[in-house]
């Protein structure tokens, strides 16, 4: 299977969306006949936009200590919020994932764990483990620049 180049995802919602991968091919870009489609499973989309929101909740928490070494706390806080409602839609996402991957009768997994969940989990645990350390830090720069 040829590299992805390029990932278009649609809305920002649960909802089940169509995401297409663009793979290379010969050509340009514009060209039909240079791109070869193909359409994600649910799983894929699932896990897709597990990496999606884990890696804003993380940008969003740098931004907002960035935020706060400023001086500018109203902001710091604005995109923390930011960061803990991407975090919440991935962890949402996650909780899918778990119930689509698992047979509910038995318990066990319905197949091996692939290298894209695994990608998925550490978006998200990194992003909540930066979510946390930022909450600390906009507070301890809020005591420096009331001084």
């Amino acid at each position: 299977m040829p590299d992805i180049c390029h990932i278009i995802v649609a809305g920002n919602t649960m909802e089940p969306r169509e995401m297409v991968w663009y793979h290379e091919g010969a050509g340009r870009r514009g060209n039909k006949k240079c791109l070869e489609v193909k359409r994600m499973t649910e799983f894929e989309t699932i896990i897709t936009e597990l990496v999606v929101n884990g890696g804003n909740g993380r940008s969003k928490a740098l931004e907002a200590v960035r935020a706060a070494r400023r001086g500018q706390m109203e902001q710091a806080r604005k995109l923390l919020k930011e960061s803990e409602e991407a975090i919440a839609r991935a962890h949402q996402f996650q909780t899918t994932m778990l119930q689509e991957s698992l047979n509910m009768e038995t318990g066990e997994a319905k197949e091996g764990v692939s290298l894209l969940v695994v990608h998925g989990q550490d978006h998200l645990m990194d992003a909540m483990v930066v979510r946390d350390l930022v909450s600390e830090m906009i507070e301890m720069y809020d005591l420096i620049h009331q001084k």
